[in-house]
């Protein structure tokens, strides 16, 4: 886990400004998408990271169908559904971007 992923772990867990940290996670995820485009490989463990953060106080406290729920039920789609991580993949880039 690199040092900005743990930082937003804690935060989702710790802080409770909601507005700061839908902030501060819409900007880690805007981070995520140039990792993506350079380097599919990593796509994975990407989902295993964003699907994670399902379990945090914060993404809790979201409602289904607020983007960022959203984002993290595409991830944990993508991380538990190999077969179609092409059109999963694309499907969490375009979310993230609209942000």
């Amino acid at each position: 886990m690199n040092e900005a992923t743990k930082i937003i772990y804690d935060n989702l867990y710790e802080n409770h400004d909601a507005a700061a940290l839908r902030s501060e996670l819409t900007l880690y995820l805007k981070s995520l998408l140039s990792i993506l485009a350079d380097n599919p490989e990593l796509t994975p463990q990407i989902a295993y990271t964003i699907a994670g953060m399902m379990a945090t106080d914060y993404a809790r406290s979201l409602q289904d169908d607020d983007p960022l729920a959203e984002i993290m039920t595409i991830a944990g789609e993508l991380e538990t559904s190999p077969n179609n991580a092409s059109e999963l993949t694309h499907e969490l880039a375009q979310k993230i971007r609209v942000l």
